[in-house]
């Protein structure tokens, strides 16, 4: 408890904070899958609107869709890359993954 009066931060907050973290994993899982589904989870106080995950895949280093013939899929965090985007960035675009290796 020192650590969030010393942060100025109330239990409540950090608790929407894992919640908005957890919430972003589960839609990176949902768009990596190719899925189209609605989240919407009710915290105390706040309302989130339905978020409509798209089934197109988007590649992280140029933005542009990736087609399943010519993708590769981090082993690590499943993110979809276009094989020439994985040699550029050589490996990984997401954030703080770092992953070498991929499938096809």
């Amino acid at each position: 408890m020192e650590f969030l009066a010393a942060s100025g931060r109330t239990p409540a907050a950090l608790q929407l904070a894992v919640y908005a973290i957890v919430l972003v994993f589960a839609v990176i899982g949902h768009l990596t899958q190719g899925k189209r589904t609605t989240i919407a989870r009710d915290v105390t106080g706040v309302r989130l609107h339905d978020l409509k995950v798209s089934e197109v895949s988007r590649c992280p280093v140029c933005g542009m869709t990736v087609e399943p013939v010519a993708r590769a899929v981090c082993t690590a965090c499943a993110t979809p890359h276009h094989k020439e985007c994985w040699r550029y960035n050589t490996g990984c675009a997401t954030f703080a993954c770092g992953e070498r290796n991929y499938t096809l």
